[in-house]
């Protein structure tokens, strides 16, 4: 296998090179229930657009809330390889332009026959999937391009090598509404229109490919519902394709699918580089991986630890999606082409998940990556209008709640990352928090501006509206603070507080609240369906004032009665078994309470956030495909490991970061500004508690630590023991 470990005995390990096999892409991309991690098993290039892998089913049966990522680890066979896919989301998008090699065209075939594999037979590495089919024993290697596929197969001596080209394949069926295909010479080139969960939201997007060969095609076809018409060259519809075939003979053949949001000649574009060749394609793809990689080097740890770490890590990169084509033009919101001059276009943005962890992760260790997603969000707002809650490709879908673009503008220019139209980003923050907007805007923003909160009977899970734009408002605050706003940051700050509108104080828990002040009946504190609440239940939600852990515990009574209350949270989720129904309790495979473990320090006690982060490490995380605790995410719940695994974890919004409980050695972050090294002296199994800290030298009193004070290089020291030891408090 591509990940096989380098052994025991290896003590220290840097992210590049041939340490690449520490990589591990099947972890997530198993799991049952809602513990299913989603994520595609794909060739692709760092943050690259085409995400190039099977699409699986299972003898046949295509189990549709399985496939997010379009591969199931517990599955049988390969419908086709495609080109695009989402990471780690729970939604039925992408998974466009099917091919699948062949050896016979028949009925059966064009019209989704899967081919039986075996997992032995996979080869996986960054930037490289290989597997080999059941029957009729072809060899698939696929790598990749930003914007291109790239494909090599082998087919027995004797057999007919032929390849299909499905227009209507999709993850979710049906989501091809429209296409065309031509086959004219050594080119195989067409459209479709692909209009899946999330992405038919906004009407949908056309899909250009070009595809050319290696080989000399000795025979053509196309097929529609009508049949197949061998020697056809053109055919338009929602189910139809093509094949080309290049006759029996013992070579493999190459193929490269060049791919636009634009047009024909920017897919043509964009297979420039795939001419050198498959070899020199993947070349490129791993040595990308492991210089991105490389910024983060390990020491220590276990085998496992490190595996899971690196590919932790290599989840973290896989997006968001870098839409700029050959030459830097993308397909803007506005469906007008632009260019990016100097920066790159970036969409998929799950916002209400990466805001958390991905992002502040990719400001330490991708800069540049991440002040082009703060400009790409700018584009969005200048072509679209409003900056978006949840872009997808090229338009808004409006997912999920809350505006925490917010929260990812103010945490990345309070950061130093600050080259971009901050003005710019300021007004359009300020915009959708103090009116309503078409796209990506507050829900009841006009009630909650009066009233401090959002009510049930005008907004659907008003509670959860008001927990959410409280935090972003407290985010708008600190970056009005840092550009001297003084007034606006008055309002923001006020408003921050608007979490209490929504607590009970009789239930001690936050709950939907209707325009009179009456409460929402009933309240069923366990129920994760419960309409209360977005995809959580009344335990979860209970946590979700990360800004104000003292504003938080005033509402339980004092700093005790939360550290009990948080307690019983989680002692009890520790009595919960995995995931393949909701947890209860503490729910790692979402996104409201994961920042949990780490609210213990706001209130004076450390000791239990370095036990229950240490906790979620162990249980929530491992080797095999159900590795992770639920949807990735595009990297919210991996880039959560390799915090927490560093043994820091960020308040998003801000400059502040928690120290917790590292589990290796040493951790160094390499950045251009200055490395950032997290020593832990005594660090093993055990080893939770930090009984000493100092940053440079300097003893430190208190688990916090400010992005100033490491930005520009530090050394952050931790000594670790077995038992708590009282520092922190």
């Amino acid at each position: 296998m591509g990940w096989v470990a380098t052994g025991a005995a290896v003590l220290s390990l840097l992210l590049g090179g041939a340490v690449l096999e520490e990589v591990n892409p099947r972890i997530g991309t198993g799991g049952a229930g809602y513990g299913v991690g989603g994520i595609p098993l794909a060739a692709q290039v760092p943050f690259g657009m085409v995400r190039l892998g099977p699409d699986t089913d299972l003898r046949g049966l295509n189990i549709l809330w399985r496939h997010p990522g379009g591969y199931h680890h517990d599955d049988t066979h390969i419908r086709r390889f495609s080109h695009l896919h989402t990471v780690g989301a729970g939604v039925l998008d992408y998974g466009n332009l099917g091919l699948l090699p062949v050896d016979r065209i028949n009925d059966a075939v064009v019209s989704g026959e899967s081919f039986r594999f075996h997992h032995e037979s996979e080869e996986l590495a960054p930037g490289y999937y290989a597997v080999t089919l059941h029957s009729p024993q072809i060899r698939a290697e696929l790598t990749a391009t930003a914007n291109a596929g790239v494909h090599r197969y082998h087919w027995p001596p004797s057999a007919r090598r032929a390849v299909l080209f499905d227009l209507s394949h999709a993850v979710s069926p049906g989501a091809v509404t429209d296409s065309e295909v031509w086959v004219e010479g050594d080119e195989v080139r067409g459209w479709l229109r692909n209009e899946g969960d999330y992405t038919s939201r906004y009407g949908g997007f056309r899909l250009y490919f070009v595809a050319n060969f290696d080989a000399v095609v000795v025979d053509k076809g196309v097929w529609s519902p009508a049949g197949i018409v061998h020697g056809g060259e053109q055919a338009r519809g929602k189910s139809i394709g093509a094949y080309v075939d290049f006759g029996a003979a013992d070579q493999p053949v190459e193929l490269a699918v060049g791919l636009s949001f634009i047009s024909f000649d920017d897919a043509r574009r964009n297979l420039k580089p795939t001419r050198r060749g498959f070899d020199a394609v993947r070349e490129t793809a791993s040595k990308r991986w492991a210089d991105l990689l490389g910024r983060v080097e390990i020491s220590g740890g276990t085998v496992e630890q490190r595996r899971v770490f690196s590919t932790a890590l290599y989840h973290s990169f896989l997006s968001p999606t870098r839409f700029t084509e050959n030459g830097g033009r993308y397909l803007g919101f506005d469906r007008k082409v632009h260019v990016a001059e100097g920066w790159h276009y970036y969409s998929d943005l799950s916002l209400w998940d990466t805001f958390r962890t991905l992002h502040p992760l990719l400001t330490m260790v991708a800069p540049v990556v991440q002040r082009d997603v703060i400009r790409s969000l700018l584009a969005m707002r200048e072509e679209g209008g409003d900056l978006p809650r949840w872009p997808m490709g090229p338009g808004y879908t409006g997912g999920m709640i809350g505006t925490h673009a917010d929260v990812v503008i103010a945490d990345t220019y309070l950061k130093g990352v600050v080259d971009f139209d901050v003005e710019s980003a300021y007004r359009a923050i300020r915009e959708h928090a103090m009116e309503p907007r078409r796209h990506g805007g507050r829900s009841g923003i006009d009630s909650y501006r009066t009233l401090g909160y959002c009510p049930e009977d005008e907004v659907s899970k008003g509670a959860c509206h008001t927990l959410e734009y409280a935090y972003d408002d407290w985010a708008i605050a600190n970056l009005a603070d840092e550009l001297g706003r003084t007034s606006d940051a008055a309002i923001f700050r006020k408003r921050a507080g608007n979490f209490a509108h929504v607590w009970d104080a009789g239930e001690r828990f936050f709950r939907g609240r209707l325009r009179d002040g009456s409460w929402v009946e009933p309240l069923r504190s366990l129920d994760v369906f419960d309409e209360q609440y977005v995809e959580g239940d009344a335990w979860q939600w209970r946590w979700f004032a990360p800004h104000d852990g003292g504003g938080l515990a005033r509402l339980f009574g004092s700093s005790e009665q939360a550290v009990r209350a948080l307690s019983t949270f989680f002692r009890r989720s520790a009595w919960v078994p995995g995931t393949l129904l909701p947890d209860p309790y503490y729910w790692h495979g979402n996104e409201p309470d994961i920042h949990a473990a780490y609210l213990f320090s706001d209130w004076g006690r450390p000791d239990l956030t370095q036990y229950w982060a240490r906790w979620v490490m162990k249980t929530k995380y491992g080797e095999g495909p159900a590795g992770l605790d639920g949807n990735d995410d595009y990297g919210t719940l991996s880039s959560w490991f390799v915090w927490s695994a560093a043994g820091l974890y960020p308040l998003a919004g801000s400059t502040r970061y928690t120290i917790g409980s590292p589990l290796f050695d040493e951790v160094r972050f390499s950045r251009e500004e200055g490395d950032l090294v997290v020593v832990a002296h005594g660090a093993g199994p055990g080893q939770f508690y930090v009984q000493a800290a100092a940053l440079n030298g300097e003893s430190l009193d208190g688990p916090f630590v400010e992005h100033d004070d490491i930005r520009f290089g530090a050394i952050l020291e931790l000594w670790m023991g077995n038992s708590p030891s009282g520092w922190g408090r």
